[in-house]
């Protein structure tokens, strides 16, 4: 029989690890400073406040409290994401197999999946490499609508504790490459994992439906 390779979100779990991946990342707020003072962007204002997050479901990725930067070199929190359903994966930009054909399914999925407009996430593991300049530049290359794709640069930590949470292992290698799952995820609108597909070339269509199923709500 063959194995099913997308597996429901509901049934997952890792996402039990969140609260307490939630309890060990959470750290003092660093003082604040001239440069902290400075009026953001507005299309990167203020982070929700710790309030807020707690408000989401316990086993929303967005209550983790890491902060990333978006190809535009903005600060934000996964919280950020929230309001409409997102469909994840984690690369790096100098893979030359499997995330090129990761990002093919995920144009897939864009294409099959428009009257829904889900927004697209791709975050590196490459924290060294894939600076946000780097990351809009690749975004560039492959045409990627800013409207609709966000890429995330994170500290070393941060990415390895998002891995675990999606369940993406990963390993680097002594050329600075990364050997890793291919993983696409599909959350809801408030960052609960609603479909995996597991298998690079996998079969689409439980994800697609899920997307099309959650943008009806």
């Amino acid at each position: 029989m063959t194995q099913r390779h997308c597996h429901q979100g509901s049934g997952w779990t890792l996402l039990s690890l969140l609260p307490l991946l939630l309890l060990l990342g959470a750290a003092p707020p660093a003082p604040p400073t001239k440069e902290a003072a400075t009026p953001p962007h507005a299309c990167c204002a203020a982070a929700p406040p710790t309030a807020s997050r707690n408000a989401l479901p316990e086993t929303s990725l967005y209550r983790m409290q890491s902060v990333w930067q978006d190809q535009n070199g903005h600060e934000m929190h996964l919280s950020d994401l929230a309001g409409e359903v997102r469909v994840v994966a984690m690369i790096f930009t100098h893979c030359q197999y499997a995330c090129p054909r990761i990002l093919q399914q995920l144009r897939e999925l864009e294409q099959s999946t428009m009257t829904a407009r889900p927004g697209f996430v791709l975050i590196s593991f490459d924290s060294a490499r894939d600076d946000p300049a780097t990351l809009k530049a690749y975004a560039r290359a492959q045409g990627l609508d800013p409207a609709h794709w966000t890429l995330l640069h994170g500290q070393p930590e941060d990415v390895r504790a998002l891995s675990v949470v999606l369940d993406v292992p990963y390993q680097k290698d002594a050329a600075g490459n990364f050997s890793h799952a291919s993983v696409i995820s599909v959350l809801d609108s408030e960052g609960r994992v609603m479909q995996q597909m597991r298998e690079l070339g996998g079969d689409l269509d439980p994800c697609r439906e899920a997307i099309l199923t959650a943008g009806t709500h």
